[in-house]
C-alpha cells in the first residue's frame, strides 16, 4: 500500500498534541497490506479505526481498497486528531473517511456498529503506571498503557468488542509482548472472536511490536 502524503510540519504547529506516525503506525499499515487478500475475502463495507490520530492508516487502507464501495470511520478522544485526520484525508483525495470525537466507540449507534466488518486499533500499549494514563495530556495518553500496557486495551475488549456483531468482522490490534498477547486472545474469545494469528511483527528498539488479527469466524 502506498504511504499517504503527510505534512510533518503540522505536528509542530496546531497538531502538536496528536500522535505522529511512528514505527507502530507503519507496521500496522504493512500488516494490513500483507493481509489484503484476507480483508478482500470478507467483502468489507464499513471499517472503523479507533484512535485514528493522523488518520494515515485508514487513508492507506481506503486507497488500497478504492475499488470497493466502503465507508471508513475514524474515532479519537482528541478533537485535534479528528480534525487532522479529515485534513490528511482531503490532502490524499480520500472522500469516504468520516470522523467523530469519542472514546473507543462510545455513543455510536448499535445499528451502525452491527454492520462494522473491519476494526483497526493501534492502542496505547506502553507499560506505565495507571496514574500516568489518567493524568497525562493527549500525547501521553496516545502511548501510555498502564499496568502491563493493558488499561485501554482491556477497556476496548470489554466495552467495544462485544458491540461488533457482524459475522465476518475482522479486528487488527497492535500489541507488544508485555501486553500478554495470549491472554488478550483468551479475552477476545470470550466475546466470540478467534485469535487467528500474528500477521506481522517487528523489533523496534527494545520493543517487539506485533499486529494481531482476530476474526468472528475461523479463516482457512
Amino acid at each position: 500500500m502506498d504511504t499517504p502524503v503527510l505534512e510533518y510540519t503540522w505536528f509542530e504547529e496546531k497538531y502538536n498534541d496528536v500522535y505522529c506516525p511512528a514505527e507502530d503506525t507503519f507496521l500496522l499499515i504493512d500488516a494490513l497490506e500483507k493481509d489484503l487478500k484476507v480483508i478482500n475475502s470478507i467483502e468489507p463495507l464499513l471499517a472503523v479505526e479507533i484512535g485514528c490520530g493522523s488518520g494515515i492508516v485508514s487513508i492507506a487502507l481506503s486507497k488500497a481498497l478504492s475499488h470497493k464501495q466502503m465507508m471508513f470511520l475514524g474515532t479519537d478522544v482528541n478533537e485535534n486528531a479528528v480534525e487532522l485526520t479529515a485534513k490528511c484525508a482531503a490532502k490524499n483525495n480520500v472522500c469516504n473517511l468520516e470522523t467523530v470525537v469519542t472514546n473507543l466507540v462510545d455513543g455510536l449507534n448499535e445499528h451502525f456498529l452491527k454492520f462494522v466488518d473491519l476494526v483497526v486499533f493501534n492502542p496505547p500499549y506502553v507499560v506505565t503506571s495507571n496514574e500516568e494514563v489518567t493524568a497525562g495530556g493527549f500525547i501521553t495518553r496516545s502511548w501510555a498503557g498502564g499496568q502491563n500496557g493493558r488499561l485501554v486495551i482491556d477497556q476496548f475488549i470489554r466495552k467495544a468488542v462485544p458491540r461488533f456483531s457482524s459475522p465476518n468482522c475482522l479486528i487488527y490490534l497492535v500489541v507488544i509482548q508485555e501486553n500478554l498477547p495470549d491472554e488478550i486472545g483468551c479475552e477476545m474469545k470470550r466475546y466470540g472472536f478467534h485469535y487467528a494469528n500474528v500477521v506481522l511483527e517487528r523489533r523496534c528498539k527494545n520493543e517487539r511490536l506485533k499486529v494481531l488479527r482476530f476474526s468472528k469466524h475461523r479463516l482457512d
